[in-house]
């Protein structure tokens, strides 16, 4: 059995929702991911809260359209969360700009590391 092609884990004394993608996607893997991610959030908030989602793509290639499309979806729906900071880690340029396209609509940042993305997170929102 292949690795998880997702991996979704809220930390709740951050107030962060942790997403981690592999591998190619069909719509039984994308209706799983949108299940796991709103379940994690729906805890989130009723601990206190989601201000922060960290999604790492560094290991996803590109997607078809149609999955792409459900990614571009569940993070323009995170705008309906006020005050929620939303990073992307990517690594290929192809990705980059597949994202970039969404950035203007759903206001997330992309990020070449975790690192950078965590510091650009945490960092104090003035």
């Amino acid at each position: 059995m292949g690795e998880a092609a997702f991996d979704v884990t809220p930390d709740f004394t951050a107030q962060l929702l942790s997403i981690r993608m592999r591998g190619f996607w069909d719509d039984a893997t994308m209706a799983a991911y949108l299940k796991a991610v709103n379940a994690a959030a729906a805890m989130l908030h009723r601990a206190g809260g989601c201000k922060f989602i960290l999604v790492n793509m560094s290991g996803y290639p590109i997607q078809t359209r149609h999955i792409a499309e459900g990614h571009g979806a569940l993070l323009r729906s995170s705008r309906k969360m006020p005050g929620t900071r939303v990073a992307l880690v990517m690594q290929s340029a192809l990705s980059k700009l597949q994202a970039s396209r969404l950035a203007a609509d759903s206001g997330h940042e992309i990020f070449p590391s975790e690192e950078a993305a965590m510091d650009w997170l945490m960092a104090e929102v003035v």
